[in-house]
């Protein structure tokens, strides 16, 4: 299969599994068919039921290879996104990045509202369709979580150019140690923030959500 071929399939993959299975999903792949041929769809859709069995909780072992751990601060190979739109949203600046993705400060304005979100976006060389599936699966667990000590997911879809992206509530903040440093704080109080970080973590724990990546290298926002 060439390259162009398989571009393709992951093109339509990717907008297909957005889609409801079912009635708008055939309608949409049958509307594609003309274009990209019969062969095409009928990997696109081997795939789509190659999705619909998989298990999503078992370990991924599989793709484990395709998160980089050896970035260090200097980890420039993501592509910049700054200045771009990103669907809805305008990309100001960085503010973090993980195995994944990085993630951005970014703004949305309409007539009605604006609204500051972190959005986080795959990394392009990690754009395969398997992790695509793990980043839409990502979203739809994030979607459950409702906690005041966690971030919102607010948004989701993908850019103009096919990457995945997430947008959560943006949290102005510090890492915890540096807060307390700062207030200085007795052990008591530090004890009462780990508690509410351990309830946030325990309620995410309850949702199936195992979270494995780096920190974030800024401050701004932890997803």
């Amino acid at each position: 299969m060439n390259s162009e071929k398989w571009q393709k399939i992951k093109e339509i993959f990717g907008a297909a599994i957005e889609l409801e299975a079912g009635g708008e999903r055939e309608r949409f792949l049958d509307a594609q068919k003309a274009a990209a041929g019969a062969e095409t769809i009928g990997e696109v859709r081997r795939l789509l039921a190659a999705d619909e069995k998989n298990d999503y909780l078992k370990p991924v072992a599989g793709v484990a290879h395709l998160w980089r751990d050896d970035g260090g601060d200097d980890d420039n190979s993501a592509e910049d996104f700054t200045g771009r739109q990103i669907g809805a949203y305008r990309v100001l600046r960085e503010i973090g990045r993980g195995g994944m993705g990085v993630v951005y400060e970014a703004r949305r304005e309409s007539e009605d509202f604006s609204q500051t979100v972190a959005l986080k976006i795959l990394r392009h060389e990690m754009n395969s369709i398997e992790l695509a599936r793990r980043f839409r699966r990502e979203r739809q667990i994030l979607a459950s979580l409702e906690h005041p000590n966690i971030a919102r997911l607010l948004d989701g879809g993908r850019s103009a150019d096919g990457a995945p992206f997430l947008a959560m509530e943006f949290v102005k903040g510090q890492p915890v140690d540096e807060f307390c440093n700062e207030k200085n704080l007795g052990i008591r109080e530090r004890l009462r923030l780990f508690l509410q970080v351990c309830a946030a973590v325990s309620f995410a724990h309850s949702r199936l959500v195992v979270h494995r990546s780096k920190a974030f290298k800024h401050s701004g926002h932890a997803g």
